[in-house]
């Protein structure tokens, strides 16, 4: 029988964070339009202060510390305690719906949803495969989410245009395999990147605007001082991250549709980080539908705004500043800013208080910010 109390569409960390939390009380069924283990273009990396949210996985590399440059050319460099994880996607997706299927979810595996239908009384989810019905659908299926497409024709979002590409390690011999580098000032508004990954080291580049990505992201890593490297010897990947950085932009369902992850736009607004908010989202999303039985958008809605929203909202109004004086942030960070970082990382700071310590630091300093722009 294709009757459900509840279906999920999208079975990465969004929709087994939904159905884990769901399925021990409900008949659950997750629609995958890929088959497992899947590619996930993801640099796998997950805060510390997130990873005790997850059921157990593989650590690729434990990160303890980071490097920040300037357009790949300047750099500083800080360590500390663990602060973050690298994870291999395709594997740790696979674990955790494995996860959700040891709760009891049932899985459909290479079904692709064409569109939803809602009655009266129920939804009808209509796949290449066949049609399914539920009380309720929760759309986690990413950016191009055929259940946010059922409530919003025309979205407007905003989105980062991503490319990567993964190079075994011994390519880059020198590349330390317990730090991140961050570059920024590459792009106008977002920032280049190298991830230990394993056996390799995963590259890429992300911006907000309309640039010519695929030409800076070459320049970028042949001329970059510490580890160039011809990428175009190598697979180039490019995806879209979705985010958001206020309250009214937020998309998060209607009537017994919710969404979340990236079809929600939970998606940290300065660096792009969406495996901790997508989880988390689809969790509460679970626990709102188990709770609440008749108005669980509400709640869900309160669970959002309670836990996440803020941490969203302060990161977006960092962003704002930083992409917008890239090598003043740099200059400035010389000092405490990334170990502030880190201990955001690490759960010790939250991006409300990384904000207000920055503004703070900034003013106290703007005789410095007046010579640097002036060249004095």
């Amino acid at each position: 029988m294709n009757r459900y109390d509840v279906i999920v569409i999208g079975g990465g960390p969004a929709g087994a964070g939904a159905s884990i939390e769901l399925s021990s009380d409900a008949k659950v069924l997750i629609l995958e339009k890929a088959k497992y283990p899947r590619q996930k273009l993801c640099a796998g990396c997950i805060s510390k202060r997130s990873v005790d949210s997850f059921p157990a996985f593989n650590i690729k590399n434990s990160i303890s510390g980071g490097i920040l440059g300037y357009k790949g050319q300047k750099f500083v460099e800080k360590t500390s305690d663990e602060c973050a994880v690298i994870v291999d996607r395709e594997e740790f997706d696979y674990e955790l719906i494995k996860k959700a299927q040891e709760h009891g979810a049932n899985l459909l595996e290479e079904t692709k949803v064409k569109h939803i239908e809602k009655t009266p009384t129920i939804y009808k989810v209509f796949t290449d495969k066949d049609m399914f019905e539920a009380d309720y659908v929760i759309g986690a299926d990413g950016y191009h989410s055929v259940a946010r497409e059922s409530l919003c024709k025309k979205p407007s979002r905003k989105f980062f245009i991503s490319m990567e590409v993964k190079i075994p390690k011994d390519h880059l011999k020198d590349f330390p395999e317990d730090k991140v580098l961050i570059d920024i000032g590459v792009v106008k508004r977002g920032y280049g990147w190298y991830f230990p990954q394993g056996e390799f080291v995963n590259i890429g580049i992300a911006t907000a605007e309309r640039e010519d990505l695929l030409e800076i992201f070459k320049n970028y890593t042949k001329s970059h001082k510490r580890f160039n490297i011809d990428i175009t010897k190598y697979k180039i990947r490019s995806w879209f991250i979705p985010f958001t950085k206020s309250r009214d932009e937020l998309t998060l369902g209607k009537e017994r549709l919710l969404l979340c992850g990236d079809a929600s736009d939970l998606v940290d607004p300065l660096l792009g980080e969406g495996i901790r908010y997508a989880y988390l989202s689809g969790s509460l999303a679970g626990r709102a539908i188990k709770l609440a039985k008749k108005d669980a958008l509400s709640l869900y809605k309160r669970f959002i705004s309670n836990t996440m929203l803020k941490d969203i909202i302060y990161a977006g109004k960092i962003a704002s500043i930083v992409y917008n004086i890239q090598e003043l942030a740099f200059e400035f960070s010389q000092d405490q800013a990334l170990i502030m970082f880190f201990e955001l990382l690490k759960g010790n700071k939250t991006y409300e208080e990384l904000y207000k310590w920055g503004w703070k630091e900034f003013i106290k300093n703007i005789p410095n910010a007046l010579k640097f722009y002036l060249k004095i």
